[in-house]
């Protein structure tokens, strides 16, 4: 298992400083040109505190200019039940490099135990396999990595990990 000090993306990856106006828990993973990025979402449980987490996986272009149907990021947004999953699979037309993890919270903090997803794939257009085992971009979140692995062919490589669980700082 790899711990928060081991990681993903390395020799491709920039660190990253996101702003936003409540509390933004993020790994964030850049790469030359994501393709794929596909998993699923473990629904966390109900917030005792009040308020709504958004929790969701996400790709971003490089300049920040958003998705080509709208503005902002690539998410899925859900209301699913606690423990319930809810699988997500952006196949993409777009040039975007990263992809990320997230919990956002705005009216609440976070005392709603680990977020959790699991059989995660990136498929970035590279031939070089280091990004998928090297060290993670992460700001204000503990992160834990299990079962990586990657595989190279004809010029793109698939970087599958079978569960990312991002604890509370």
């Amino acid at each position: 298992m790899f711990s928060k000090y081991a990681s993903l993306f390395s020799s491709l990856i920039l660190p990253t400083l996101v702003a936003a106006d409540g509390a933004f828990h993020t790994a964030s993973y850049y790469v030359s040109y994501v393709t794929q990025f596909k998993g699923t979402l473990i629904v966390p449980p109900r917030v005792p505190s009040g308020g709504t987490p958004y929790v969701w996986p996400g790709l971003q272009p490089p300049d920040n200019s958003g998705n080509p149907v709208g503005s902002g990021d690539w998410t899925i947004t859900s209301t699913s039940a606690s423990g319930q999953s809810v699988s997500y699979d952006f196949g993409i037309q777009k040039r975007l490099n990263q992809a990320l993890f997230a919990v956002e919270l705005y009216d609440n903090s976070w005392d709603f135990g680990n977020v959790v997803f699991q059989d995660v794939e990136v498929v970035a257009e590279t031939t070089e396999t280091s990004w998928c085992t090297a060290n993670p971009q992460y700001s204000d979140v503990t992160i834990d990595f299990e079962g990586v692995s990657s595989s190279q062919s004809g010029g793109f490589v698939t970087c599958s990990i079978q569960q990312v669980t991002l604890s509370p700082p």
